[in-house]
């Protein structure tokens, strides 16, 4: 088979695969040709066509979570690449490696009024960890080996310790599409497996005291399987109190929804130790801050780029593995103070809302697979939740937009050997309802539209639910004919509104992808937030 006759598209497929991308999310153009050309003919990707970008980038998102890879995505010049970036913004702030590569014209035709001519090199630079700009292929040595050195920092800045994502443009000269019956370039490359030190030393000398009241904190951090599964031994029967949100998956962990009403009387620590992760609890967070002066540490294990204090203060941050981190905390802690939570804890009623009991009836039917949270109501409704050890959460907290949570769920769907369960506000889902068009949605994919006439969440916050303009300018209730566009995009659609609703069962059970809208009274919503 002929390949593309320019060598730097062919240098960035063979580093792509050495860095471990599989999948490769294009979406149409004609300057970018070359690069979907020669990345489809390698035979060393999987490429997934999705029209729009922003779609595109998320869908790329929800791969890489499901995966636990790197995933690039290619795009044509002009503003094609701008609409990557508030997915590059979430994976950034969630440090997943998604590579955004997008096709340029030569630098010498900006500013000369050619079509789809932006000054694009650099134009991702506020949300990704390192950007590129390789130039046209003029045959010598020298320009080769420059675009290996840069492709290759730019794909060991997405796949370092601090994952993240990277741009790579590449300026594509004219004729764009020449073939040739060259064998193509392959340049290899190792790109070593990043690791955090196990050595609890570091911590140790920080004088902590003698079987301190110790309390771990998870927000939506990634972990490991492994570092999972150790901070849920301890969650379930350490010494310290571990306090995590549905969306860290440790499962035992004392959840911030069962006790952020009335943190007057919790137990104070004398260390508090970070793991990481934004937590969707407001009361949580600033009850931290509240009693900060009050503790003696605060100490944190992730690596960071800069000093992050979210509770007001931090005390140590130190790269370290998180097992190892937990491990050493919950070694030295007192479990006095660990009893006096489980006593606060059940000082505090159980919350209990209709449209938590259906969220519940559905997570009851979906006993393995991977749940995807939309933002606003939704994430903070399934905090709530019972799940099993086996159901995955996943949420869009790096920047909490409601942008793109439907193709996240849908990119993961596509990779994932698990079901997908997506549970969406309105809002969210009619915001992002074309990433329903995306090819190849496999019918183990099922999507839950809570029906809260709009943006909920700005009825129950105290910043906006007294306002006249409440309702118009932010519920902003959407024209969202659901059914209709269930079925026009081949979906099955179902409704329901109470938890023993005979629909629920069926919704779950259904041999292909479906759609279910909860219908729920808005006024039993309230304080539910």
């Amino acid at each position: 088979m002929e390949s593309i006759d320019k060598p730097t598209v062919h240098i960035l497929a063979s580093l792509l695969h050495d860095a471990g991308v599989r999948d490769i999310v294009v979406s149409s153009g004609t300057r970018c040709a070359p690069l979907t050309v020669a990345f489809g003919r390698s035979g060393l990707f999987t490429l997934h066509p999705v029209v729009d970008e922003r779609t595109a980038a998320f869908v790329g998102l929800g791969m890489a979570l499901a995966t636990d890879q790197p995933v690039a995505l290619v795009c044509t010049s002009g503003s094609a690449p701008l609409n990557y970036a508030p997915a590059l913004s979430e994976a950034y702030y969630r440090r997943v490696p998604l590579i955004a590569v997008s096709a340029d014209r030569p630098r010498r035709w900006l500013g000369q009024r050619e079509g789809q001519t932006i000054r694009q090199a650099g134009c991702l630079d506020a949300v990704v960890r390192c950007s590129v700009d390789l130039p046209p292929d003029d045959g010598t040595r020298k320009t080769l080996d420059k675009a290996t050195d840069d492709i290759g920092r730019a794909l060991a800045a997405a796949t370092g310790i601090i994952h993240g994502p990277v741009h790579i443009n590449v300026q594509i000269d004219s004729p764009i599409i020449n073939f040739t019956s060259r064998t193509p370039c392959h340049i290899c490359r190792t790109f070593p497996t990043p690791s955090l030190a196990s050595d609890t030393s570091a911590f140790a000398a920080l004088g902590l005291p003698h079987h301190p009241r110790t309390l771990i904190v998870a927000g939506g951090v990634r972990l490991s399987e492994a570092e999972r599964s150790r901070l849920s031994r301890l969650a379930l029967g350490g010494n310290a109190v571990v306090v995590a949100e549905v969306q860290t998956n440790i499962p035992g962990a004392m959840r911030p929804a069962e006790f952020d009403r009335d943190m007057k009387d919790a137990p104070v620590p004398d260390v508090v130790g970070i793991i990481g992760g934004d937590f969707v609890s407001g009361r949580f967070k600033q009850w931290l801050r509240t009693v900060a002066p009050q503790v003696k540490f605060f100490i944190s294990c992730t690596p960071e780029d800069g000093e992050v204090a979210t509770f007001g203060r931090i005390d140590a941050n130190i790269p370290s593995n998180v097992a190892a981190f937990a491990e050493f905390l919950d070694g030295i802690a007192d479990s006095e103070y660990r009893r006096s939570w489980e006593s606060f804890i059940e000082r505090i009623p159980e919350v209990k809302a209709p449209v938590i009991d259906i969220l519940q009836a559905l997570v009851d039917r979906f006993p393995a697979g991977d749940l995807h949270i939309g933002n606003g109501s939704a994430i903070r409704y399934a905090q709530h939740l019972r799940l099993q050890p086996d159901v995955t959460v996943e949420c869009n907290r790096g920047v909490s937009g409601i942008d793109g949570c439907t193709s996240t769920a849908v990119g993961s769907a596509m990779v994932s050997r698990r079901p997908t369960l997506f549970v969406s506000g309105d809002m969210s889902a009619a915001y992002d309802i074309g990433a329903l068009a995306v090819d190849g949605i496999p019918p183990t994919f099922r999507m839950a539209v809570i029906d809260n006439r709009g943006g909920d969440i700005f009825r129950n916050i105290p910043t906006t639910r007294e306002l006249d303009e409440l309702e118009q300018y932010f519920a902003m209730p959407p024209r969202f004919p659901l059914r209709q566009l269930a079925e026009a995009y081949g979906f099955a659609y179902f409704e329901c509104s109470e938890a023993t609703d005979s629909t629920i069962a069926e919704f779950m059970d259904y041999p292909g992808k479906a759609i279910l809208r909860i219908i729920t009274d808005i006024n039993n919503n309230k304080n539910l937030i």
